[in-house]
């Protein structure tokens, strides 16, 4: 009776033995797929931040583009349709004092974010305060160029009839 007790010890010893090789083995792959999931997941939270540092980046110069072009589109907004433009044309030649005949929009081209407008504007004045008029017209409406100028003198006693065509680039904001 004794030797099977002996016997049933060292099987019990060397199945304690197994299960703790047995133990070991499955802790060791556990923990090897623990660590390669948490190395991937450190890899992906690197490039997250990577990501994160460069669209910091991008805002911050989004920011400082508003604010340093912001007063810019502020002008362009106030220019809704080309009677805006009329408008604003009128006022500039008002503080010239500059004898306008006639004024009216000839054409407009639409496009997807803005739309283009030609004004005929014909002036009977002094060329010196014409040409007054206009660089304030386009210095004050910064999406104003000028298409064509048309001098036509009449007579000598008359003020030249000028006629000026005008380009403008309205934005839809």
């Amino acid at each position: 009776m004794k030797k099977l007790f002996t016997l049933k010890r060292r099987e019990l010893i060397l199945l304690f033995i197994w299960l703790i090789i047995l133990l070991v083995v499955l802790i060791y792959f556990s923990s090897q797929k623990a660590i390669q999931i948490r190395e991937r997941l450190r890899q992906q939270i690197v490039v997250a931040e990577e990501k994160l540092q460069r669209l910091r980046v991008v805002l911050r110069q989004r920011q400082f583009l508003e604010k340093k072009y912001g007063n810019i589109f502020q002008e362009y907004k106030l220019l809704k349709d080309s009677d805006h433009l009329l408008q604003e044309v009128e006022a500039v030649a008002r503080g010239f004092n500059v004898n306008i005949v006639s004024i009216k929009p000839l054409s407009s081209k639409e496009f997807v974010d803005y739309r283009t407008v030609t004004i005929r504007i014909e002036i009977q004045d002094d060329i010196a305060v014409v040409v007054k008029f206009l660089r304030q017209v386009i210095e004050k409406l910064r999406c104003v160029r000028i298409e064509r100028m048309q001098i036509n003198v009449v007579s000598k006693e008359e003020w030249p009839k000028t006629n000026i065509f005008l380009n403008a680039v309205l934005f839809k904001l």
